[in-house]
């Protein structure tokens, strides 16, 4: 599930949209977010979730974005200019994670008594 509202900004994207967003992109953290701590904190909480993303190929990549509704109006040019930028944000996610992680108590206590590894 992508929730595009804060991947793309809003349901209305577009390739150049998404070039001049590529390299400007933070962890956001609410306190809405901070509710679901305690169902999600614990010695690695996204380490799972983390190996399935990174497990996705270019080509998964591809087969999701090519299945994107024609009525939607996504040119060619937007879905290959999604997929690099799925690709980009997929690399980047570790560290927009790790970013997060003084959020999550257990997680934190760990990390910084037991090594680094998200």
């Amino acid at each position: 599930m992508i929730d595009q509202a804060n991947v793309f900004n809003g349901p209305l994207w577009n390739a150049e949209m998404l070039l001049n967003k590529i390299n400007n992109y933070k962890a956001y953290w609410g306190t809405l977010y901070q509710r679901f701590v305690p169902f999600i904190d614990g010695t690695h909480p996204f380490r799972e979730a983390l190996s399935k993303l990174h497990s996705l190929t270019r080509d998964d990549l591809f087969h999701a974005a090519s299945n994107i509704p024609r009525e939607w109006g996504v040119s060619e040019q937007d879905v290959i200019t999604l997929v690099n930028y799925m690709e980009h944000r997929r690399n980047a996610m570790n560290s927009l994670i790790q970013s997060i992680i003084y959020n999550f108590p257990v997680w934190y206590r760990h990390y910084k008594y037991h090594g680094g590894a998200i």
